[in-house]
């Protein structure tokens, strides 16, 4: 991918064009479309194994931007507060499995998708995986999203970079490892029906609101952003050696005062730990801070 960084995408009308033709040729089983659905099913197993081992890696640019403390905690092989519910193991396989269909579709809609039988560098501490090249040039990363993720990214500004940091991370990594100057981001919803069936139920969209399938952006290598995020990774290798948790990087409140969850330590297995450490790091300051005089204890 040497030249790749001089060349422009597709424009994003007639990516959504080829998306929907690919989608189109499998469900009236094209034959060419379906051979290659049958050629990357096949793969399913390698590719399991390899998501795998990606989301067991410190740091890594999948994970990146997950909090310090949290990161700290699963490096380290701590208990977890609880358990992983079975609806998220199966949401994180029902991902993975889905790749292959969408880069069958990419296919029957006239890219040249490629499997990389390698991974990438990036940088010194991380290696790279991404879930194919385009046309020889382009990087893609490939989603499954929750309902209410997808209809942020749909309706609100700011695309991938704002509504879904994390994943823009990763996909700007991606490129940098690959040496691209483009990548190309595809999620979709994990319940489309269900979704959209809610949304019709708001006067906001109407009984006949039709939901799009899919959600497609072309993102361009950014080297400011990838500079900082090697800097993180950095850091984030570094906490790792110590004995010591890192800072958090949230509020480790898991309920907002209405009842609602707050994202996102509602979801992390570590925030009963966290917020032990968290107690006992803020103790350990205020005594050191008496000591130095900067704040007086009163009995």
């Amino acid at each position: 991918m040497g030249s790749a960084r001089s060349v422009e995408p597709p424009g994003l009308a007639d990516t959504y064009a080829a998306v929907r033709a690919g989608v189109e040729a499998l469900g009236i089983g094209d034959a060419a479309a379906m051979a290659e659905l049958s050629r990357l099913a096949a793969l399913v197993p390698e590719w399991f194994r390899q998501h795998r081992e990606m989301l067991h890696t410190f740091p890594s640019p999948s994970g990146l931007m997950r909090c310090r403390a949290q990161q700290w905690d699963d490096a380290k092989k701590l208990q977890p507060d609880q358990v992983t519910p079975p609806g998220w193991k199966v949401a994180a396989a029902m991902g993975i499995i889905s790749e292959p269909y969408w880069l069958a579709v990419l296919a029957a809609g006239g890219f040249d998708v490629s499997l990389p039988n390698e991974s990438f560098k990036c940088g010194d501490l991380m290696i790279a995986h991404p879930d194919a090249i385009l046309n020889g040039k382009f990087t893609i990363e490939l989603k499954r999203m929750s309902g209410w993720g997808f209809k942020n990214l749909i309706e609100r500004p700011g695309g991938v970079m704002l509504n879904q940091p994390d994943h823009f991370a990763q996909c700007q990594l991606e490129m940098h490892a690959a040496g691209a100057e483009w990548g190309l981001y595809l999620t979709h919803p994990s319940d489309h029906g269900m979704l959209q069936s809610t949304m019709r139920q708001k006067a906001k969209y109407g009984r006949r609101y039709v939901l799009q399938e899919v959600y497609v952006e072309w993102l361009r290598r950014d080297d400011q952003v990838i500079e900082s995020l090697l800097e993180r990774a950095e850091m984030i290798a570094q906490d790792i050696t110590r004995d010591e948790p890192p800072p958090r990087e949230y509020s480790g409140r898991e309920w907002t005062p209405q009842g609602k969850q707050l994202w996102p330590c509602a979801w992390c297995l570590w925030l009963s730990t966290c917020n032990k450490d968290n107690e006992q790091r803020v103790m350990q300051e205020l005594k050191q801070r008496g000591k130095d005089g900067s704040i007086t204890f009163i009995s």
